[in-house]
């Protein structure tokens, strides 16, 4: 894991594929066409995916449902410069380029963007969108607000539904599969009238678990999930267009967090025949879950003027909470556990828009943004009596070691964390494009933001007996809050009712060239700074209110690439080469404590970051029915400067470097390889698909050490179709993780000093059936 990418080798490479595509170009025609023609609207006009130069990996509805993609986290597979790393659920991190975040703290901004028909989606516990009735998935690389309404530093993910249209449509689709997998999915469209059309898409799944309770002696890691997409689309004139769109998902998990990873000394002591903790194997005393639950509601007004002008207006609510149950020791005893941990947000988002019509050397965008938001949560961590008897006695003086494990009970308790994000965000943004010449564009874009935020923050501690602990904080003359127990015994003692609030003003340019070749190669290049907003420490507190709120942070991001199809139609290549620097990079960072030998994990702007990277997707039609692909991205994301203060076991302070170090949950090498080859028989068409999914070796935290390395792992799914020559029927016979690899997705130590681990999903076969009525 020390070695390195040279930016210089990643440069040297970009160039020889652009030379090749300089040597092959006039040989390209495009009489007929055999890759899927995905439209995309990254750039506010429905233009295709090839002609758009942004570094950006599209999926249209056909091959979303050839690779059998139901949720958005499928698509990291497919598309290496995604990642959704550490546990499943409402905790789940996710990033583009390696630059991997996660919402569990309400102050926290995440640094890329879900647009759902170009409405932003704010916390990342429901960014696992189910995709249904969607017309195409664009994952674009890198800062994007000069396009979009919300900032963000990483990317953003433009999802898009099918638009409503007059023609009469229906699928229907059943899949069942082991672990009792069964998911019924529906969709219709239709005209109402002769300008009203309609259409509505209908989900529901149930997976039983593959995880083992030992203790409460069952399955656990079940998955129940429902979905709803609606739309009313109102087209009085072909100039005005009115769409009301509308939707909803669930998800219930009892995916455990994590398992032991480790034979640690209480398991030994309650199962003495253990010699190791089996994989997918837990020992809680908890029924664990995790839910989610996200809604929303958008009214789009395009209108296009006899000058060709499009004006557009989006006014959209969204909403989303969850909440987790979540042991943190898995062991027999109650030691630590997470209830009640879930968070509540709504939203408010106004967009107005102007497109000019395209001239022969000039067209612009321009945009107006507003964004409410509301976040609120009430987070409840139990310390229970065993801990305190386990854990805390035997550290304590011998003079107070009975009379705390007299009264552990009534010492034990729970901390929560009542806590209010306010975000009210302002933003003007414009995009032009001026043409030289009918080959050579300049771009250049600009953004204005104006954000003011405000919290307010409570840490509270309850003693399951708060009479008790007061009386023997009495007794022994107040030399230990016990009041303040149980966070005392964490060091996190009482906050009350906090309020802070802060305001930021952005101006963020994009600069671009981009030159066509012919009709068939595009080469481009682009300069993008954007900035993520600073926030607050809104989670459990040791270190008091030090450290409390953080500031603003920046990338500096430059990119240049290419889009070819060559050779007949037979070969598309797409390639990009990228450098982003990262100033005042959000890391939690070790703190000391005044006049403690300590120190608090706080959020801070501690680090800086270089990441640098190439980008391949390519795919080759060998023959008329045989297709080979190959999606790659090969990453240098390296901490520039990042310092932490610890303390060993004489309480000597430990300065800890972290400069040189790779990011969390970035992966240098990730790349999938498929083979899809399609046979005419007498019913229709069968697909054989193949492919294999590579994640390299990667850390579950920034400290780089080997009890948090990741080992790479690599996978193997399948797919075999069958499609009637009329295309109303389809059957399908699915494996994923062919070989059953066992791999590790997220590794930490708990608050008791043994490590757990988050395996990812075993092997996992079906069988699924549609039908077309059009």
């Amino acid at each position: 894991m020390k070695s390195r990418l040279k930016p210089t080798y990643m440069t040297i490479a970009v160039c020889f594929v652009c030379k090749s595509f300089t040597l092959v170009a006039n040989e390209v025609n495009n009489d007929e066409a055999k890759f899927e023609v995905i439209e995309v609207t990254s750039q506010k006009r429905v233009q295709n995916s090839q002609e758009v130069p942004i570094s950006m990996q599209a999926f249209g509805e056909g091959s979303l449902e050839q690779l059998g993609v139901a949720e958005l986290d499928d698509l990291t597979r497919v598309s290496p410069s995604l990642q959704f790393g550490g546990v499943p659920g409402s905790r789940a991190k996710m990033g583009i380029r390696g630059v991997v975040d996660s919402g569990r703290n309400v102050g926290v901004d995440s640094r890329t963007g879900i647009y759902i028909d170009g409405v932003y989606q704010g916390r990342s516990a429901s960014n696992n969108q189910h995709l249904l009735g969607i017309q195409s998935v664009e994952v674009l690389r890198g800062p994007q607000g000069t396009l979009f309404g919300k900032n963000t530093v990483s990317g953003a993910i433009n999802i898009n539904t099918k638009k409503a249209t007059e023609y009469f449509e229906s699928k229907l689709k059943f899949e069942a599969g082991n672990f009792g997998h069964k998911q019924a999915q529906l969709y219709i469209n239709s005209g109402l009238t002769d300008n009203l059309f309609g259409s509505i898409s209908l989900s529901k799944s149930d997976r039983g678990g593959f995880y083992q309770n030992e203790l409460l002696d069952k399955e656990v890691g079940g998955l129940e999930t429902e979905s709803v997409r609606a739309q009313l689309r109102y087209q009085p004139s072909d100039k005005l267009e009115v769409m009301l769109n509308a939707d909803y998902g669930s998800t219930y998990s009892t995916d455990p967090l994590a398992q032991p990873l480790d034979l640690n000394p209480i398991l030994s002591a309650f199962y003495p025949n253990l010699e190791e903790v089996p994989s997918y194997t837990i020992y809680s005393e908890l029924d664990y879950f995790d839910e989610v639950e996200y809604s929303g509601a958008s009214l789009q007004l395009n209108y296009t003027t006899d000058s060709g002008f499009a004006y557009s207006s989006i006014t959209a609510s969204r909403s989303s909470n969850s909440d987790l149950l979540a042991d943190d020791d898995y062991t027999p005893l109650e030691l630590l556990s997470n209830r009640n941990f879930g968070e509540d947000y709504e939203q408010f988002s106004q967009e107005f828009r102007i497109v000019s019509p395209k001239t022969d050397n000039f067209d612009w965008i321009a945009g107006i943004y507003y964004f409410d938001s509301d976040t609120s949560t009430v987070r409840e961590t139990v310390l229970g009596a065993d801990a305190i008897n386990t854990l805390v006695v035997p550290s304590l003086p011998a003079s107070l070691q009975s009379l705390i494990s007299d009264n552990a009970e009534a010492l034990a308790g729970y901390g929560f964390i009542p806590s209010e994000v306010q975000n009210e965000t302002m933003a003007l943004y414009a995009n032009a494009n001026y043409r030289f010449t009918p080959k050579l564009e300049l771009n250049l874009g600009l953004r204005y933001t104006k954000e003011n935020k405000s919290i307010e923050f409570s840490q509270i501690n309850h003693p399951n007996d708060p009479t008790i602990a007061e009386a023997l904080e009495n007794a022994i003359g107040g030399a230990i809050q016990l009041t303040q127990s149980p966070g005392l015994w964490l060091g996190g003692v009482n906050i009350l009712d906090v309020e802070d609030s802060r305001s930021a003003t952005d101006l963020s340019p994009t600069v671009g060239i981009n030159y066509k070749q012919s009709d068939d190669v595009m080469f481009f290049a682009k300069y993008a700074r954007a900035f993520q907003s600073g926030g607050w420490n809104a989670d459990f507190k040791t270190n008091g209110l030090g450290n409390f709120a953080f500031d603003d942070e920046t990338v500096d991001n430059i990119e240049a690439g290419v889009k070819a199809t060559l050779l007949d139609d037979n070969l598309r290549i797409n390639a990009s080469v990228f450098s982003a620097s990262y100033s005042d990079y959000q890391i939690f960072q070790f703190i000391p404590i005044e006049g403690q030998t300590v120190s608090a994990l706080e959020l801070t702007n501690a680090g800086e970051v270089d990441n640098s990277g190439v980008e391949l997707e390519a795919s080759y039609w060998v023959t008329e029915d045989f297709q080979l692909t190959l999606n790659a991205t090969l990453l240098d994301p390296v901490y520039t400067k990042y310092e932490n203060i610890t303390f060993d076991n004489e309480g000597n302070e430990v300065s800890n470097d972290f400069s040189g170090n790779l990011l969390a949950y970035a992966p240098e090498v990730k790349f999938y390889v498929a083979a899809t080859y399609n046979q005419e028989v007498s019913l229709g068409t069968v697909t054989y698909h193949l492919d294999y999914s590579y994640t390299g070796d990667n850390y579950a935290d920034a400290a780089n050490l080997d009890s948090q390395l990741l080992d790479a792992w690599g996978l193997v799914n399948a797919r075999i179709t069958m499609t009637s020559e009329n295309e109303k029927w389809s059957v399908s016979a699915f494996v994923n993780n062919l070989q059953d690899e066992e791999y590790i997705t997220e590794k930490r130590t708990n608050p008791f000093n043994w490590s757990t681990a988050t395996y990812g999903m075993p092997r996992f076969y079906g069988i699924s059936l549609s039908y077309n009525w059009f």
